[in-house]
């Protein structure tokens, strides 16, 4: 171990590896360099005619929103927990410069004689091995990496708290063994998120596209027993207004329009002040909820709010329906989710804690990730955890950049000279592999 921190590395690198968008760059950035989807896209239609689009070309990230229409899209991580590894090492293969980091036969020609090597490169000519390298050639054309040499860097990268013990088992195979990053450190998003804010205490609140955690640290110090976690996030918000949206005749079903309702849900989205507005806390529902009107336009939130399609259409979204499916965090009962709403969960991770913490704790909650952008969701926040004890004094800061403070705070750490030493090496992880579970929770 001692080897490996004195060996000399190049600058770290930092992923802020989200469940919807993926963030890349350097130690000591103040803004990623990479930040763009965490998706892939292959074609879905029959090519015709000639074109440089090939039926086994994959677009990772902007390029695949920007084809979205002509693909078919999956995201490699669901609720923070990689469910396509396949998908998952196309999309880290870009982000670290494309086919270069790609794990290719050319290591293995290089081994042999020069005779050797004159024939394999006669022997590359045949469809057949051109058929298997057009995909990864693409990577390169279809979007931008940092274009680095991974072997010659360290690597920082998130993980959800909680997670199964074998996704980051799993993890640290692919990045040692496939991509031959000589040093690892995975670190959970909240706790990074608290680095960027330059406090040492706080209770961080982390909702992002399929996960939203409480993590409360004091004094430096993670307190594993009072970690919770909702496996909801932003993608199930999507999910609901695609339905308010079909039951007012608008159907998206297709993998790129629900990249549609994505964006009209980032953009319009709100969370209600007046939870009684849909029904009570315990998920009933009121004369004027779910169970009333219903749909688009009718019922509360008759305003409506015009969103522009690709097509160059507009239509009209009632308020109800933007602040509707934002309820989910808040009340997840409502719509058949046995959960505990994100209020509660904070209030029930503060109450893990030890009683001489919880007053500065209280006073210092922190929001983090792209599901905390929405409008109001501070104050509703604050009303909710005060409707269970309203002796709190709660302070709640929210960072107008933190949908990237995640990424900030690891940029922030992996610049640190003390960042060597809580990494593991690659000889350590080979000596006993399962020591990557001793430096996260």
């Amino acid at each position: 171990m001692q080897q490996a921190q004195d060996t000399l590395y190049n600058q770290p690198i930092v992923i802020d590896n989200g469940s919807g968008t993926i963030r890349a760059g350097f130690a000591g950035d103040e803004t990623p360099k990479i930040n763009y989807s965490n998706v892939v896209g292959k074609p879905k239609y029959q090519r015709i005619m000639s074109s440089s689009i090939n039926q086994n070309d994959k677009f990772i990230g902007s390029k695949a929103q920007s084809l979205r229409g002509l693909l078919k899209l999956q995201y490699p991580i669901s609720h923070g927990v990689v469910t396509n590894w396949n998908n998952m090492e196309t999309v880290w293969a870009q982000v670290f410069g494309g086919s270069s980091s790609q794990p290719t036969t050319t290591t293995t020609t290089t081994t042999t004689t020069t005779g050797a090597k004159e024939q394999k490169s006669d022997s590359a000519q045949p469809t057949e091995e051109q058929q298997q390298n057009q995909p990864q050639s693409s990577l390169s054309v279809f979007g931008g990496g940092l274009s680095i040499k991974p072997e010659q860097h360290p690597l920082l990268i998130t993980e959800q708290p909680l997670n199964p013990r074998s996704n980051r088992t799993k993890l640290a195979e692919t990045l040692f063994e496939t991509f031959g990053f000589p040093a690892l450190h995975i670190s959970i998003p909240a706790v990074l998120s608290l680095y960027s804010s330059g406090r040492t205490t706080g209770m961080i609140v982390d909702s992002g596209d399929g996960v939203t955690t409480s993590v409360p640290v004091f004094d430096g110090f993670s307190i594993p027993g009072s970690i919770k976690r909702l496996d909801l996030g932003g993608r199930d918000i999507t999910e609901l207004l695609k339905l308010e949206l079909m039951k007012c005749g608008y159907s998206f079903c297709s993998s790129s329009e629900f990249e549609i309702v994505r964006s009209m849900k980032e953009r319009l989205g709100f969370v209600e002040l007046d939870c009684g507005v849909f029904g009570n806390k315990n998920g009933g529902v009121g004369s004027s909820g779910y169970g009333g009107s219903g749909g688009l336009g009718g019922g509360y939130g008759d305003a409506e709010r015009d969103f522009v399609l690709p097509d160059g259409k507009t239509i009209g979204v009632s308020d109800r329906s933007l602040s509707w499916s934002c309820e989910l965090l808040f009340s997840p009962e409502t719509f058949g989710y046995e959960m505990s709403s994100v209020d509660q969960l904070v209030y029930n991770s503060l109450l893990k804690t030890d009683i001489d913490l919880r007053g500065q704790l209280a006073s210092n909650i922190i929001l983090a990730g792209g599901s905390t952008m929405f409008r109001n969701f501070g104050s509703r926040l604050l009303d909710g955890i005060q409707s269970y004890d309203d002796e709190l004094k709660l302070k709640i800061y929210a960072s107008p950049d933190r949908k990237v403070s995640c990424f900030v705070g690891g940029s922030i750490l992996a610049s640190l000279s003390t960042f060597k030493n809580i990494w593991i090496s690659k000889e350590a992880y080979r000596e006993n592999p399962d020591s990557i579970h001793a430096y996260v929770l």
